[in-house]
């Protein structure tokens, strides 16, 4: 059985290093620090999709309070991959961003990179 890994670009190690607004596809609005993913479970991914590389770009609205409000597909390379990124990145819980000090909403996109290892 292969075993699938799931790498998400530009959040390898999310605990081991905070992030710069740079680092996400898109960050809106701009902001001093950008919000750092503290809790980030795997999607579950169906059987038949296992054997198969894909990556989606999703935009996620993060709260002042680091939930994830929405998320939706901006582009994708499988679109059978669709709905396990967008679910398993509601499930995500970040630390806020912050613009003079203060938490943020903001608009990120964040790409989530299927790979069979």
């Amino acid at each position: 059985m292969k075993k699938v890994l799931l790498i998400l670009s530009a959040l390898i190690a999310p605990i081991a290093f905070a992030l710069n607004a740079s680092d996400y596809t898109d960050i809106s609005p701009k902001v001093d620090e950008a919000p750092v993913p503290v809790k980030t479970p795997p999607p579950e991914i169906p059987t038949e999709l296992r054997s198969q590389p894909a990556t989606v770009l999703v935009t996620v609205v993060i709260d002042e309070g680091g939930s994830v409000l929405a998320a939706e597909v901006k582009k994708s390379t499988d679109e059978r991959f669709n709905s396990v990124a967008v679910e398993g990145v509601k499930k995500w819980k970040f630390k806020p961003a912050k613009l003079g000090g203060k938490a943020v909403k903001v608009i990120i996109g964040i790409p989530v990179k299927f790979t069979v290892e």
